[in-house]
């Protein structure tokens, strides 16, 4: 009989045979307070056979560390592989390739990420801009300096007539600057004029024998004439060969 209780499940006084218990065939009896109803099991239990040991299989909380190593020697490689490293380097080092851009005065080393001809114009990144120069020079060896600007394209011939106009346009500022100059009452004289590509930096080319010179003045009005950033270093021996 089921034990006394409002709705309550609970297992018979007796305990189930062995052959019901194989076969699941044993009961659940529910307490009803009207009928007592017998309900079949909602699961059927069927015995679990023991499964046979597996040998070698020892938990790893039991084993040693000398089993361990006794089992499974540890297999240090005698030599590092280097073959692959010196091969990728070969070919990043083979890939690399600088160009040196000739300008107007100076010449810089560029980053070549696609292929170029000596003798080539192309535009290159600039200060805070873009500049057009000729390549003077292939290598693969990298520059004892920082090389932080690239190429970005070949010039067109667009870009090179627009490069006469703005020769034109420095000659006309190397006559502003020493005219300014010479109002300021500066001991300078100005050897030569370059503008950036895109007219966003003028550089000064100057000579002067006086030991300090104060350029505030000249800087603030040349900036007010072309405004753009205004840079001013002297003139190298060329410049001063050929201006002679």
């Amino acid at each position: 009989m089921p034990t006394s209780g409002s709705n309550t499940t609970c297992w018979p006084t007796s305990r189930p045979s062995a052959s019901l218990w194989a076969t699941g065939s044993w009961f659940l009896f529910r307490y009803d307070p009207y009928a007592c109803r017998v309900l079949a099991s909602p699961v059927k239990m069927t015995p679990v056979k023991a499964q046979a040991p597996v040998p070698d299989c020892v938990p790893m909380a039991n084993r040693s560390l000398l089993d361990i190593l006794a089992r499974e020697p540890l297999v240090v490689p005698t030599t590092a592989p280097t073959v692959a490293a010196s091969s990728s380097t070969a070919v990043s080092s083979s890939t690399t390739r600088y160009a040196y851009i000739r300008f107007k005065h100076d010449m810089l080393a560029y980053f070549g990420p696609f292929r170029v001809a000596v003798g080539d114009w192309v535009m290159v990144e600039g200060d805070r801009g873009e500049d057009l120069g000729c390549v003077e020079e292939i290598t693969t060896e990298k520059p004892s300096y920082p090389v932080p600007l690239k190429i970005t394209r070949k010039a067109n011939q667009n870009d090179k007539t627009a490069l006469q106009t703005k020769r034109s346009k420095e000659e006309g500022a190397v006559r502003s600057a020493q005219a300014l100059a010479d109002s300021l009452a500066l001991p300078i004289q100005i050897a030569d004029c370059e503008f950036q590509y895109d007219y966003g930096k003028l550089t000064i080319f100057f000579r002067s024998k006086a030991r300090h010179v104060d350029f505030r003045k000249l800087q603030r009005g040349l900036f007010r004439e072309f405004r753009c950033r205004i840079w001013l270093t002297e003139a190298f021996k060329h410049i001063e060969n050929d201006t002679a």
